[in-house]
């Protein structure tokens, strides 16, 4: 059977394991300048993604990004999700991205997707109860879920109402970016001043970052967060645990795959 050849680069590596991939397989690995696979035609592309995926995971566990590199392209010649990348050489920004999409997986946290989508009802639930500090349980009420994007230039404005309290969330996304000068004092400022006659609100400050917290430039980019009482996430961390799919294709592809 005809095969074709697929390859990855990873940079500022030494060793990287080679191994080749038939019908779904790993049939061998070894050490060499870089990592090749040969696929056959018989296997989708999905599938051979998937497995790959798995095989870094699993075997290799060095931070650097991957570039894919194909006869065809695979994927639009970038990572693993096609939701954020497609053949455009030169992506832009990505945090608005961000914001719609986290938007949207808080909105579908409310109990009108108990039944529709459970799965991804229970997994938007978890992320919401991580940025505020709480382990909802499924008997938690959670209703009136508002979003409103740059409102007032903060990336998310979040109200909603968990066992019928109120509750506000100031969410900062930043992709690898650090943060401008008084950036979150000023919005931070903003978001106390519209709450001063709404006693009733608790709030909260969040700031979700792609970079990993292991990163040296997670803590030099938004340290001072913490002192303006700011909660730190590493995007991925927020799903940390989860690892089967939900029904949704949009929430797989943001949250659970590599971009």
């Amino acid at each position: 059977m005809k095969e074709k050849k697929i390859w990855i680069t990873i940079p500022n590596c030494t060793k990287i394991q080679k191994i080749r991939i038939k019908k779904g397989r790993v049939l061998e690995k070894d050490l060499d300048g870089h990592l090749w696979f040969e696929e056959s035609e018989g296997l989708e592309a999905e599938n051979f993604l998937r497995k790959l995926k798995f095989f870094l995971k699993h075997n290799y566990t060095h931070e650097g990004r991957a570039k894919w590199m194909t006869e065809e392209w695979i994927n639009g010649g970038k990572t693993i999700s096609r939701l954020m990348y497609d053949s455009t050489e030169k992506d832009g920004t990505k945090e608005p991205m961000m914001d719609y999409i986290i938007s949207w997986t808080l909105r579908h946290a409310a109990n009108d997707f108990k039944e529709e989508t459970p799965i991804l009802w229970k997994y938007c639930r978890a992320i919401l109860g991580k940025l505020i500090g709480e382990d909802l349980k499924k008997d938690d009420t959670l209703s009136e879920i508002h979003v409103y994007k740059q409102e007032k230039k903060i990336d998310l404005w979040v109200e909603f109402k968990l066992n019928n309290k109120n509750h506000a969330i100031l969410i900062e996304n930043k992709y690898y970016g650090e943060l401008r000068e008084y950036q979150l004092e000023d919005y931070k400022q903003k978001f106390d001043d519209y709450y001063k006659k709404e006693s009733s609100y608790n709030k909260h400050y969040c700031l979700i970052s792609c970079i990993k917290r292991d990163d040296k430039k997670f803590d030099w980019y938004y340290g001072k967060a913490k002192d303006l009482e700011f909660k730190l996430f590493s995007l991925k961390e927020l799903v940390d645990g989860i690892e089967e799919p939900s029904e949704s294709d949009i929430f797989n592809e943001f949250w659970l795959e590599d971009w």
